[in-house]
């Protein structure tokens, strides 16, 4: 049965400018291939923001029931799509495993940082699922890459920053 958390980070900047630095490759680790198309600023049901990132994924965070299933150099296909600058949806798999996850995010304007006075920022929720298809293990397996999502999620959210 597929596991489901949500986490909610904030980041200094607008719903359009975070869009914008998702959609740049400065924004991701070394070694990843993003490409987009549709417009950062005003993704629309009509013309969707949509990105793709092949990220590479560090041996040093992954579960231990996860690392057999996977190549030597695993990484981790991204698909992000945002239908306006409030909400959209991001799927993620690692080839080779028989798992995944599956989060709908939802970008809300915060008027300014109660630090930074002045500085927008954005609060970001994602209700994320990792589901994994593995008889019997599956469940353990998805309960070990909670912590690895989260942290992901952190340190791509810091990185827009």
């Amino acid at each position: 049965m597929p596991t489901s958390f949500t986490l909610t980070r904030r980041v200094p900047l607008a719903p359009a400018a975070l869009l914008a630095r998702l959609a740049s490759p400065e924004a991701w680790p070394e070694g990843s291939a993003v490409t987009h198309e549709g417009d950062a600023a005003a993704p629309s049901a009509q013309a969707p923001l949509r990105i793709e990132a092949t990220v590479p994924l560090p041996q040093d965070r992954i579960p231990g029931a996860v690392s057999g299933f996977l190549p030597a150099e695993p990484v981790i296909v991204q698909h992000w799509v945002f239908g306006s600058a409030a909400e959209g949806t991001m799927n993620a798999q690692i080839p080779g495993a028989p798992a995944g996850l599956d989060a709908t995010l939802t970008l809300a304007p915060v008027a300014e940082q109660p630090d930074q006075p002045g500085q927008p920022a954005t609060e970001v929720q994602a209700a994320v699922t990792v589901s994994c298809q593995v008889p019997l293990f599956g469940a353990r397996i998805e309960e070990a890459m909670k912590p690895v999502v989260a942290d992901q999620v952190d340190a791509q959210l810091a990185r827009l920053g």
